[in-house]
């Protein structure tokens, strides 16, 4: 919505306002995407959560709890995108329409930190597995970016 409301009012950059635009809508219709990848991960974590008792369970339900954090990892990505695009949407508005960035990075963000929850909580003990490591790097630039409105 910013880079449109931009683009009506003589942008000084309408080529970047319009790959702004652009990729914000392919980040809308992928995070509807990874959200139905994310059900299905956690699908099978539930179905191997039943199998408690059986031989190999605690493996199984480690493994299915990894790959359950791929999705979150991929939303995290996504999240921390939307929030640089926010913050550079901010950057090339005026007027009031930069409240609509700044709500575009406040929930991008806030999606960002809650995935690395969710990642943190689905490897458990692999603190060392680089999709963490990755995690907490994207959060650190989302919030930077975020911070980056307030100055």
């Amino acid at each position: 919505m910013v880079s449109r409301v931009s683009l009506a009012k003589e942008p000084s950059d309408p080529a970047g306002i319009e790959t702004r635009a652009a990729r914000a809508a392919e980040l809308r219709d992928l995070a509807v995407t990874l959200a139905e990848r994310d059900m299905e991960a956690y699908r099978a974590v539930l179905a191997t959560a039943r199998t408690r008792g059986e031989h190999g369970h605690a493996a199984a339900l480690s493994e299915a709890l990894s790959a359950a954090a791929d999705p979150p990892a991929a939303i995290l990505e996504a999240a921390a995108e939307v929030t640089r695009l926010a913050a550079g949407a901010f950057a090339a508005a005026r007027g009031a329409v930069r409240g609509e960035a700044v709500t575009a990075a406040i929930l991008a963000e806030a999606c960002v930190r809650a995935c690395l929850r969710i990642i943190a909580l689905n490897l458990g003990r692999r603190a060392d597995d680089p999709r963490l490591q990755r995690a907490r790097e994207l959060a650190a630039a989302a919030a930077e970016d975020l911070a980056s409105m307030e100055r």
